[in-house]
């Protein structure tokens, strides 16, 4: 044979041959002549080189087959060592009749059978480390095939580190010099072609009379990861129980011995060991209501009737407090009649879950039973949760009517919801109102309040609204606008001074009229102080009196004050009126003030007239429309011995009676008055005592704005006495004290009938006409003047003498 060189051109071989190259079996393809015409790379690879002719046992094989095949049968060629090797071949004929086929297997040797079936990975190592034999199992475990291996590999190409390596080929080499020396059994990491390592476990020895060693290696790799993943297991185990404070409990119930982890001690304020373990005395920590539950499942499964349970129940303390505690257990050993033998589980402390649902579930009632309207819906919108509120404010009773509807659904506006979702998105949380529309159509309006729900890790959970209808509200609020509208519109209008203050005098309001009466615009007053609006001394004095009002906060007081000014000042008439909160406490006042300065002067007029005519010795006397008394002065009362509380309100018959002197006066005093409002004349006055007296009396009808009588006015004196004169000053006295500071003059020539004066009762008896005297025209127009004028030079009406006299 020749040195083995590959053929360019494949000798010429049909394409559906040159697969042939790629078999680890030695082909040879030969002519009926025996004539090489191919060998694969395998069989060059045996041979050394490119065949030149046909094995000898091949040929001989060829000439006697009888068929198309050669059945198989041994060779021997000779290896590019120079050793033979034996061979088993076998033939066939080529489907296009042209040649033969031929297959070499080669034969293993003694230590090759004996590798061969060892049933683990087996090799032969030579002095120098080369691997001379290997079985199958490590053509599996290297990832080589045998022909890439032996001759060829040496076994420190197979050691994955450096450390190793040299301690492994110094057992080598220790082994050839003292063989018991070295050690049979070892480990080492073991790479194979992929890079793969594995973990395997050694057997080696030295063959007697040689310098081979046979070495096993036990691939132990699944092993190594299993007892890793158990002991991980386990250490996740202890570690999951430590991190869920979960005891561990392991019950042998053929031997009824119990193992409590510490925790199953602790968690209950005992320590580790602190009781003796068993079903008894377990029991007794058994909250007395649970303890017929747990006996019962503990019993079931010890007689085989469940396999496994998990049960809640209260046990108590070492503090005598109960708390909560779940046990989970199942049955992991059984007998060979199916009878539990072990029980094995955890005990947990769920005090703290318990509470946590106690408290969720008054949650979810408080959530159901809110009046408020709550909403939750998943990241994308779909409701997941509408309690009751929300419901009847969409008009829907049932919540399958809602659930898993988008929540933009309900409401109006899609722009306005489109901008929440925005804002939403953006912060996490929007709130806002919007107009809802319900199961019947009809539009509220709602305040929403959304917000994302994040976990303790700050992802995002679910989106939870609350939905609150101020349709009625905002019905209201339009409402108090146009109530508010309208009370300033009046308290602007109004003649009044209306203003709000707090209690320490800051002015809160002041209308219209309040600022013409200081001559500046309503709202600049706004926040001052009463010290910066008026004089000290009514500055003070009106802060005391907010004081009082705030402190009595039900109270009202009225106060008259004198601002002071030209003309004498301004009269303010105020009430001030507590505004009190829902608190009961005050913090501001309304007040209203009318200017009273023309009745303030009206009424120091009258005084000053009371005075005069209670001074003058002529009686003066009002009446009615019906005759009652209005009005009597101190001379009146002396002449007819009445006082002024008894007379008035009651007729003038009463105290006395008036008889015309000649029957013909009864006309001319209804032409008098007609004519002028006044007459003058003498009559008969006959007193409740029966006494009789002359009367010089003058009569003036009284009229108020609307031209219309509303009483009589009196002048009488005495005329009885003979003699008895009228002295001028008298007369001038009289006039003064009747006349105002601006009297003005009315219609004076309006007819009047006896009725609009006085009653027929005080001119029925008149018995003759009088002629007036010449000095009675100075009075006679004063008192006509006198009686239609009134405070604020306005005409009196109804009984304006009634108030003559009066303090």
């Amino acid at each position: 044979m020749t040195p083995f060189e590959p053929p360019e051109d494949l000798y010429g071989m049909p394409p559906e041959y040159q697969i042939f190259d790629d078999v680890d079996l030695g082909i040879l393809l030969v002519s009926e002549d025996f004539t090489v015409i191919r060998a694969n790379t395998a069989f060059r690879r045996l041979a050394g080189g490119e065949p030149i002719e046909v094995p000898g046992e091949a040929a001989g094989r060829i000439r006697a087959a009888a068929g198309d095949g050669i059945p198989e049968f041994e060779c021997r060629l000779r290896a590019p060592d120079g050793r033979e090797r034996r061979y088993r071949c076998s033939g066939r004929r080529v489907p296009s009749g042209v040649g033969w086929l031929l297959l070499f297997r080669e034969m293993p040797g003694d230590y090759e059978a004996i590798v061969e079936y060892t049933g683990t990975a087996t090799i032969l190592i030579e002095g120098d480390g080369t691997i001379s034999v290997a079985n199958t199992e490590f053509e599996r475990l290297s990832g080589y095939t045998l022909r890439e291996i032996v001759g060829i590999k040496r076994l420190p190409e197979f050691i994955a580190s450096e450390d190793e390596r040299r301690r492994i080929m110094g057992y080598h080499t220790l082994r050839r010099r003292a063989p018991s020396a070295a050690p049979k059994n070892y480990s080492f990491t073991f790479i194979d072609r992929s890079s793969n390592l594995h973990a395997v476990e050694v057997t080696i020895g030295l063959i007697p009379g040689t310098a081979r060693s046979v070495m096993s290696l036990l691939d132990v790799t699944e092993r190594r990861r299993a007892e890793q993943a158990l002991q991980e297991s386990e250490e996740r185990l202890n570690l999951a129980l430590l991190a869920a404070n979960d005891g561990l409990v392991d019950w042998d119930v053929s031997t009824g011995r119990i193992f409590y982890s510490p925790r199953n001690f602790t968690m209950l304020g005992y320590e580790p060991g602190a009781f003796a373990l068993t079903i008894p005395r377990i029991l007794a920590l058994v909250h007395p209501e649970d303890r017929g539950r747990v006996e019962a499942a503990l019993a079931d499964m010890i007689t085989g009737e469940r396999d496994h349970c998990k049960m809640e129940f209260r046990a108590r303390s070492a503090s005598g407090e109960w708390f909560y505690v779940l046990d989970r257990l199942r049955v992991v050993k059984h007998d060979g009649s199916g009878m539990p033998l072990r029980i094995v589980g955890t005990h947990s402390d769920i005090t703290e879950r318990k509470q946590a649902e106690k408290e969720l579930l008054v949650r979810e009632m408080a959530m159901e039973s809110s009046l408020s309207a709550i909403a939750i819906a998943d990241l994308e919108g779909r409701l997941t949760y509408a309690n009751q509120a929300l419901l009847a404010m969409g008009g829907l009773t049932d919540p399958g009517q809602v659930l898993g509807r988008n929540i933009s659904e309900f409401w109006v506006e899609p722009e306005r919801v489109a901008e929440v979702l925005r804002t939403l998105a953006e912060r996490g949380r929007c709130t806002g109102e919007l107009v809802g529309r319900r199961a019947d159509g009809a539009h509220f309006t709602a305040h929403v309040t959304v917000n994302v729900v994040s976990d303790g890790s700050g992802s995002p959970v679910c989106i939870m609204a609350t939905v609150i209808d101020i349709t009625e509200k905002r019905r209201m609020e339009e409402a108090l606008r146009e109530s508010e509208e309208r009370y300033r519109t009046l308290a602007e209008s109004a003649p009044d001074i209306i203003f709000l203050v707090s209690t320490k005098g800051d002015a809160l309001y002041v209308n219209g009229a309040g600022g013409r009466l200081l001559g500046v615009e309503p709202e600049s007053l706004r926040g001052k102080n009463l010290r910066d609006l008026f004089p000290p001394a009514v500055a003070e004095r009106w802060l005391a009196k907010i004081r009082i009002v705030a402190e009595r906060a039900g109270g009202i007081l009225t106060e008259e004050t004198l601002l002071p000014g030209d003309g004498g000042g301004t009269w303010l008439e105020t009430r001030l009126i507590p505004m009190v909160g829902s608190d009961g406490i005050v913090r501001s006042l309304l007040g209203i003030s009318r200017d009273v300065t023309g009745r303030k002067q009206a009424e120091e007029q009258l005084r000053f007239q009371a005075l005069v005519l209670s001074q003058v010795e002529d009686a003066v006397t009002a009446f009615g429309t019906g005759g009652r008394v209005t009005y009597m002065n101190q001379a009146a009362e002396r002449l007819y011995g009445v006082p002024l509380s008894e007379a008035i309100g009651r007729p003038g018959s009463e105290f006395f009676t008036c008889e015309w002197l000649h029957p013909d006066d009864n006309e001319a005093v209804k032409n008098a008055l007609r004519a002028s409002g006044t007459w003058h004349g003498v009559v008969l006055h006959r007193k409740r005592n029966g006494e009789t007296i002359f009367v010089d009396e003058t009569l003036s009808t009284l009229t108020g704005e609307d031209g219309k009588s509303t009483g009589t006015l009196c002048s009488l004196r005495d005329v009885t006495a003979p003699g008895l004169g009228y002295p001028q000053r008298q007369r001038v006295l009289v006039r003064n004290a009747l006349l105002p500071p601006r009297c003005y003059r009315t219609e004076a020539g309006r007819a009047r009938t006896p009725d609009q004066g006085y009653g027929d009762s005080v001119i029925a008896r008149c018995r003759r006409p009088h002629r007036p005297r010449r000095e009675d025209h100075l009075r006679q127009p004063c008192l006509s003047r006198r009686a239609r004028v009134g405070a604020g030079g306005r005409g009196y009406r109804g009984a304006v003498l009634d108030d003559l006299g009066r303090p």
